[in-house]
């Protein structure tokens, strides 16, 4: 079995298991650096009995194994022997050089973090040193590109912090830290040759041009939820008795601090639904009142309605200034004989970021983000004068047509890590034009409410925020009402029977009175037992996280309380 990398150790009820990468693709190379995606690992126990073990406690190390195992398998996890993959360019101008990958690190984007916790600990230094490899979860598309008579690297890298992480409804909003839920640091990079048309040997000896640009997505950074309650729309919670002043002044005081000025683009909308969200983030940042933050509130939907996508010109118009002050960070580079061991000038810093939001900083974001990029692009090209002051990007068909497919693809990957389905509005990203959402909106509900509670243990298996414990009661007991695995009972047998009505051959035909009444009959009991769950017991059929408790989920006593109340209680509620 070839082993490419070790990811870390984690412990379970049977002892440690050493983490590691058993198979791994190539995905691009830019500055002679390699970057492999992670396809395959495998967790190899030290301990190779469970027989110092119960019959249960097996029971939930199976569990514990197949949890972490479908973690691990998510098909957006990167690594390079000789990039530091966490940091943007920028950041890495001012990295320690001597220090091995994993110490130089940034600690928002090292997602196996707390796997090497123990591991660097127990191995020899220079062992460590040599097989760590700090891995991002995220995004990375490499292409070689051509404008006019200029070739140059295309790169897009994504990082998606490892703080306040999860599954779309069950990680919203701030912590009392400031850390945001969906945070992911989008990186543009364009590799030019320092003078037209020049060879792969004359770039080596006289060097090339390297830019970067970096934009952000985060939840809104106050305390929120959505709770899942079987419905399409979730009920929204804007909790009171917390100091959400506090958080969202750490948030802002951490992001300027990185990556200074923040020009932050509220996304949602202004009525209905989604209004409360823009008043609070509005109220929060008047309250801070720091000149630091830009904030500026476009009603993505109610602008763009009816498919005006040309509207979103307005915005840029808005922040147009602030982002031609902002600049990008560009430098010169002269390599060395070995990848990083050259000298490289920097010309240019970023001073500032667009912080871009919507309800899931997912599909309107996207749309949003693409935008941007593509006029920092733009305004790149017209400064190397590849392009004249009158010509755009998408003057030019090819170079066009990959970037809307690279931002597609980026799109849909945030999207899976975050809600489990492709992004919406990538119809528009990839053609500048709408279709229809409908099957991964449904997908996605399917998918928030009865599947997300798992891929939650997962993550917080793989990240630390659940630490498996030999004593104590199991964490997967089921903890359903006597009515509730009632009701889940007589679905199952309807859903049974209806299949089977449907499969098997009737003598009389499908289409007799017997059939008929048949059929009827176990879709009005399918039917019943579908109302009277998400009427009394929609909280309880929802799949859950069961390793770290959701702070919104409601109690059987507050259910039961809803039910012999009446209206006053559901008001209390």
């Amino acid at each position: 079995m070839p082993i490419f990398g070790i990811l870390g150790t984690i412990r379970f009820l049977s002892g440690d298991y050493l983490v590691v990468i058993t198979a791994r693709e190539k995905v691009g190379e830019f500055k002679g650096h390699q970057i492999y995606h992670i396809k395959e690992t495998k967790s190899i126990a030290f301990n190779a009995s469970m027989a110092h073990l119960d019959v249960n406690q097996k029971t939930d190390e199976v569990i514990y194994l197949a949890t972490f195992k479908n973690a691990m398998a998510n098909q957006f996890m990167y690594y390079s022997y000789t990039y530091d993959m966490t940091n943007s360019m920028q950041r890495q101008q001012n990295a320690d050089l001597s220090l091995p990958l994993w110490k130089r690190a940034d600690d928002r984007f090292h997602w196996n973090s707390y796997l090497q916790s123990h591991l660097g600990q127990a191995l020899p230094t220079d062992v460590a040193d040599r097989y760590q490899l700090p891995v991002i979860q995220g995004f990375l598309e490499v292409r070689e590109c051509a404008i006019k008579t200029h070739r140059f690297t295309y790169v897009l890298l994504s990082r998606r912090s490892r703080f306040r992480v999860g599954t779309r409804y069950f990680s919203r909003g701030a912590d009392e830290f400031g850390n945001v839920s969906n945070f992911v640091e989008t990186e543009q990079m364009v590799f030019f040759s320092a003078k037209s048309g020049e060879s792969a040997a004359d770039v080596t000896k006289n060097g090339y041009w390297q830019f970067s640009h970096v934009q952000t997505r985060g939840s809104i950074p106050i305390f929120w939820a959505q709770v899942p309650n079987m419905k399409y729309v979730p009920v929204l919670k804007l909790p009171t008795n917390v100091d959400t002043l506090s958080a969202f002044k750490k948030h802002f005081e951490a992001q300027t601090a990185t990556y200074g000025d923040q020009i932050v683009v509220n996304l949602v909308n202004k009525k209905k639904y989604e209004e409360p969200m823009g008043l609070a983030f509005n109220r929060y940042t008047q309250l801070l009142d720091d000149p630091r933050i830009h904030y500026l509130h476009f009603d993505f939907h109610q602008e763009c309605s009816k498919m005006r996508w040309h509207r979103i010109s307005i915005l840029m118009d808005k922040i147009k200034d602030l982002l031609d002050a902002q600049s990008y960070y560009s430098a010169k580079v002269v390599e060395g004989s070995k990848p990083g061991s050259g000298t490289t000038t920097c010309a240019h810093r970023q001073t500032s970021v667009v912080r871009t939001n919507c309800m899931d900083c997912l599909d309107r974001t996207n749309v949003v983000q693409s935008v941007v990029a593509r006029f920092v692009l733009t305004k790149l090209f017209r400064e190397l004068n590849v392009l004249e002051p009158h010509e755009n990007i998408d003057d030019f068909v090819p170079l066009e047509t990959m970037l809307r497919n690279v931002w597609a693809d980026h799109a849909d990957a945030i999207s899976i890590m975050y809600s489990g389905t492709g992004a919406l509005k990538t119809d528009f990203t990839r053609t500048g034009q709408r279709t229809k959402d409908g099957v991964n909106s449904l997908v996605r509900y399917v998918k928030n409410n009865y599947l997300d509670g798992a891929r939650q243990d997962g993550i917080d298996l793989m990240l630390g925020n659940y630490v498996v414990r030999p004593s104590g009661p199991s964490p997967f007991q089921m903890r359903w009402t006597l009515e509730a695995k009632v009701l889940f009972g007589c679905a199952a047998i309807a859903l049974a029977m209806l299949f089977v009505g449907t499969v098997v051959p009737r003598a009389d035909g499908y289409f007799s009175l017997a059939q008929t009444y048949y059929v009827v009959t176990w879709s009005a009991v399918l039917a019943a037992c579908f109302y009277l769950g998400m009427k009394e017991h929609a909280y309880e059929f929802i799949n859950w996280p069961k390793l770290v408790a959701y702070p919104y989920r409601p109690t059987s006593f507050r259910r039961r309380v809803v039910r012999k109340g009446g209206d006053k209680a559901k008001k209390q509620q």
